[in-house]
């Protein structure tokens, strides 16, 4: 079947299986060429199987691997136009930052002359100018994941797989990784796709970020559409911080919905769903989607309710509340933003907290296949 020239990977029906475990289940996607593409998901949820398979180190059981609207199924990974970066990234400690990036272009036939105009040019682009004759021992983490990275770059690949590269970082310098990545991905042009179970590695730096759970992409969307308008429960309570509650449907009018919760308190919240009467559902309203002020305050807003502070976790702007609703018993984690003097709240201090229609998600237990 022929592929698509807006996209660099095109998989259908993709599937892979273990004895009587399926690790990657029926996959349909595309990446758009010259795209940062993040696979998403906790520990076990098939995302390393799904790499090892564009890469050439898996086989799939089923379906249609194609790279640049080749097929590529039964390719050994040297015949791939892919490159990989490891976690551990496999730099080599006995050979220099040059003999390093040279090592895949030798093994090409690529001539000296050529090898050291691509080296320069490569560590230039990487931020890296003048370091050819340093020793891998001398570099620190940042750079080590540089050279790694230009090791790949520098063989051109269509695309280029990274297998949670900023794992064993520590933070500070995963935090300033994550912005170097997203500059070199566009400065080369070169499709990635990126492993991780970080969701703050996947959102920062991607176009679009498939969440996958149990060998299945439950969303494929822009890091934006993930975090405000999820599919599914399971992408709503993994991808940030949010609270959930159980509730039933009273009635909808138009996109507008009142529920009861589980504890019996009255909600209004937006919906794109019909829901009928009695429908069991689960609303998602993010901590910093609430706003407090004074108990007994007014506010203009549709849902407002008073409640007291069980814990003060302080932590700068990301600073959160524990709220309980006294009245039904309910917990709330709240993040009042940088502006607010959390310091001037106490455990048992009384607020009323209110979030607005438009600021929940609701989603129905059966589509998640809750119970």
């Amino acid at each position: 079947m022929a592929g698509n020239a807006k996209f660099d990977l095109e998989c259908e029906h993709l599937s892979k299986h273990f004895s009587d475990f399926t690790a990657v289940d029926g996959l349909n996607f595309n990446v758009e060429a010259g795209s940062f593409f993040s696979i998403l998901g906790p520990s076990g949820c098939g995302k390393t199987t799904l790499l090892r398979m564009l890469a050439g180190f898996e086989f799939p059981s089923e379906g249609e691997i194609r790279i640049h609207q080749k097929r590529v199924n039964e390719l050994a990974p040297n015949k791939r136009p892919v490159n990989m970066v490891f976690q551990h990234l496999a730099l080599f400690p006995n050979m220099n930052v040059a003999e390093n990036i040279a090592y895949g272009l030798k093994r090409r036939g690529v001539k000296a002359a050529e090898r050291s105009a691509k080296i320069k040019d490569v560590l230039s682009r990487v931020g890296l100018d003048g370091s050819q004759q340093k020793q891998i021992a001398q570099l620190s983490g940042g750079q080590k994941q540089r050279i790694a990275i230009a090791r790949s770059l520098v063989l051109e690949p269509r695309l280029l797989l990274l297998d949670e590269p900023l794992g064993a970082l520590d933070l500070k310098l995963r935090e300033k990784m994550k912005v170097e990545l997203k500059h070199l991905q566009r400065e080369f042009g070169t499709t990635f796709i990126y492993i991780t179970h970080d969701q703050s590695e996947a959102l920062v730096m991607s176009d679009k970020v498939a969440v996958m759970n149990r060998g299945r992409f439950e969303q494929v969307a822009s890091p934006q559409q993930l975090y405000y308008q999820p599919q599914s429960a399971f992408v709503a309570k993994f991808v940030g911080q949010t609270n959930q509650l159980s509730a039933v449907v009273v009635e909808q009018r138009q996109a507008v919905a009142l529920l009861k919760t589980a504890r019996g308190r009255h909600l209004i919240v937006e919906t794109d769903v019909q829901q009928r009467p009695q429908t069991t559902v689960d609303v998602f309203v993010r901590p910093e989607a609430i706003g407090i002020a004074k108990a007994g305050e007014d506010v203009k807003a549709d849902n407002q309710f008073d409640v007291k502070v069980e814990e003060c976790l302080f932590d700068g702007a990301s600073s959160t509340l524990m709220v309980r609703d006294q009245h039904h018993d309910e917990l709330y984690r709240v993040s009042p933003g940088a502006d607010f003097a959390l310091q001037n709240i106490v455990v048992g201090s009384p607020l009323r907290i209110y979030w607005n229609a438009s600021q929940a998600r609701c989603i129905t237990k059966e589509v998640n296949g809750e119970s």
